[in-house]
């Protein structure tokens, strides 16, 4: 499964993640629950492209008898060839898109880097320790107050001084500026998924739903607490990862959540709608996606397929194919001949190319193998085919190095 397949994939289910939340979750009352879903829903998409379902798996093709007649323009071979690697263009279509993947990637790391940079530099002016050992930075004349991490940041001529210390020790004590940090570094791997721009606003402004219920909990009303936001939204400039009490591009929505009749708990049981979106994710994974998982066994004449088919599948004269997979050939150690070798004598090709016997370990990345018993190696490679041929066929063909010789003592399958 090659990088983009897999980024692909997993942007994929964060779309699916993040729709389900926009339309199930996104009015309720539950923010704990809100904000556990969407940090956990964003780790699974990232992990759900490695994860099959076996019995789902498509089967795989098997043609018996394959009658194979030797094309006028396929080249005929006499002798076996000594090895050729498959030569491939230094510039290709995936390389171009992986250069641009990793220069905006980068720019975006190295933007991330100097705003925390930025940040350290002011944490360093001095401060006074409030509780569990939390940081309050004055910053005069600057009109700003935020959080990030342990550390609060206040101009100290801002009004109700005591109100805007409460809410950002909120968001010290549960953690935000974490959730905030893995969401940028998610957007810098994902830079081209648009999803994860409303992603992380809607995961900022569950932290102020969280933060304003915390404030208004004990001693300061709701009503007072909205109208004091309303005064001193105006103004304030936006700090990046950081959890701001004054951000004005938020305020409507949060005046709107504190005044919201908490959601019945009988809501919550929508997040059961959650378990066939999973099975449904963990289907498509397995089904519609290419997953690099195969490998054919010379040695057993098997192909060994993890969670689908079990070892020793007879495949002898029959050809392989498996629709949107790539193929691992590989050879063992013989101890005999102190070489990597197959048990078979089969004659082995690479997208035409002869290979001496021993040579190589093996070949990645095949697209299919073509495997050929006695009679139908014969008819298209003549007498050096007696024992069958082996077909590795593939654009993006890896050729493996010949393994190395077991560890003393360690028996050989």
């Amino acid at each position: 499964m090659s990088w983009l397949y897999y980024l692909l994939e997993a942007n994929l289910y964060l779309v699916l993640f993040y729709g389900f939340y926009k339309i199930t979750l996104q009015k309720d009352t539950f923010f704990k629950l809100n904000r556990f879903y969407l940090i956990t829903s964003s780790v699974l998409a990232l992990v759900f492209p490695f994860i099959q379902l076996g019995f789902l798996k498509k089967p795989i093709l098997i043609l018996n008898d394959l009658i194979v007649q030797p094309s006028a323009s396929e080249p005929q071979y006499s002798d076996i060839l000594p090895l050729q690697e498959v030569k491939q263009d230094f510039l290709t279509a995936d390389h171009i898109v992986f250069a641009i993947y990793i220069l905006v990637a980068f720019s975006l790391l190295i933007k991330l880097i100097l705003t925390i940079k930025n940040i350290v530099k002011i944490k360093n002016l001095p401060s006074t320790t409030l509780e569990n050992g939390v940081e309050l930075i004055e910053l005069k004349n600057s009109k700003m107050a935020f959080s990030f991490f342990n550390s609060i940041f206040l101009d100290p001529h801002l009004p109700d001084r005591h109100t805007i210390i409460k809410h950002e020790l909120a968001h010290i004590n549960q953690k935000h500026s974490f959730d905030v940090l893995f969401f940028e570094i998610l957007q810098i791997v994902n830079w081209f998924n648009p999803i994860l721009h409303f992603l992380k606003k809607d995961v900022k402004l569950i932290h102020e739903y969280l933060a304003d219920e915390e404030t208004t909990k004990a001693e300061i009303e709701r009503y007072p607490y909205a109208m004091f936001l309303i005064q001193n939204s105006v103004g304030f400039q936006n700090f990046k990862l950081t959890n701001q009490i004054f951000s004005s591009s938020i305020l409507k929505k949060r005046i709107t959540m504190l005044n919201q009749k908490k959601s019945a708990n009988w809501a919550r049981l929508k997040m059961l709608i959650l378990l066939p979106l999973i099975g449904g994710v963990l289907a498509l994974s397995t089904m519609a996606f290419t997953k690099d998982y195969c490998v054919l066994d010379l040695y057993s004449h098997a192909l060994v397929k993890q969670d689908t088919i079990k070892a020793n599948s007879i495949i002898e004269g029959l050809t392989i194919l498996d629709e949107g997979t790539k193929f691992t050939l590989t050879f063992r150690y013989n101890d005999l001949l102190k070489k990597g070798m197959p048990v078979s004598k089969k004659l082995f090709i690479v997208n035409g190319k002869s290979i001496e016997s021993g040579s190589i370990g093996g070949v990645e990345n095949a697209d299919y193998f073509i495997d050929l018993d006695s009679e139908n190696g014969m008819k298209k490679y003549g007498k050096k085919a007696e024992f069958g041929a082996v077909e590795a066929v593939g654009k993006n063909i890896k050729i493996l190095n010949v393994p190395s010789p077991p560890p003393p003592g360690k028996p050989i399958d």
